[in-house]
């Protein structure tokens, strides 16, 4: 009667939903921070870590500007940057309607040098479609306003410069890392608890190993 009565007791501590599997809350915890643990029912859990993250995203951005994200294969102007042969790289200018040159991002070393150049972005991407929306508005800011008489005037964002623009770019790269690892924390939760609902960790539940008990025989030696 040992066996039914285990079996009992972990049917009750298995989950009672059914576990998303780790790969859908890779795809949930990047779409948006914390939606990880949420789909694994630990609610607490997920809205302290989700509000830490986009709390320092964003206070990143405070400090430093939208344009404190800097956007691979797009200059400080807020133009393209293209690969011209024998003069490196140069950025697109505003009146450039159709450049004879390639674009970084549809050149693979380019791109490759440009994310090199800037790889604080692949941090800042981590956070998800939150930095997605900010490097567009990024992009968007660092191009000039085209004025009444036909001239270029500033840009709408301004760019901040030494330090702030450090600890900007630092704070945004942070909150990516941060919830890179609660994502692969979130997804190794859900393989464990998938696994013991399933009965296959260690080789096969508790509950369905029968107790060993010893004989006289087996006291004795026999």
């Amino acid at each position: 009667m040992v066996a039914p009565a285990v079996a009992t007791a972990a049917a009750n501590d298995a989950p009672k939903h059914r576990v998303p599997s780790p790969p859908l809350i890779v795809l949930a915890g990047w779409v948006l921070p914390g939606l990880g643990y949420w789909l694994l029912g630990q609610r607490a859990r997920a809205t302290v870590v989700g509000v830490t993250i986009i709390t320092l995203f964003l206070s990143g951005m405070l400090l430093g500007g939208v344009r404190a994200i800097q956007v691979p294969a797009y200059g400080e102007g807020g133009g393209k940057l293209y690969t011209v042969s024998g003069s490196g790289v140069q950025e697109e200018q505003p009146d450039e309607q159709d450049p004879s040159h390639n674009w970084v991002a549809t050149d693979f070393r380019g791109l490759l040098a440009e994310i090199g150049n800037k790889p604080w972005s692949i941090c800042q991407v981590m956070t998800g479609p939150i930095a997605l929306g900010s490097g567009a508005v990024s992009v968007w800011a660092s191009r000039p306003v085209k004025l009444e008489n036909g001239k270029w005037g500033d840009p709408p964002g301004v760019l901040s410069h030494s330090r702030i623009n450090e600890i900007a770019v630092l704070y945004t790269a942070v909150a990516g890392m941060l919830n890179l690892l609660v994502i692969i924390d979130a997804a190794g939760r859900a393989d464990d608890m998938r696994a013991t609902s399933r009965g296959k960790r260690g080789g096969g539940s508790p509950a369905f190993q029968v107790p060993r008990t010893s004989t006289p025989d087996a006291a004795r030696g026999r």
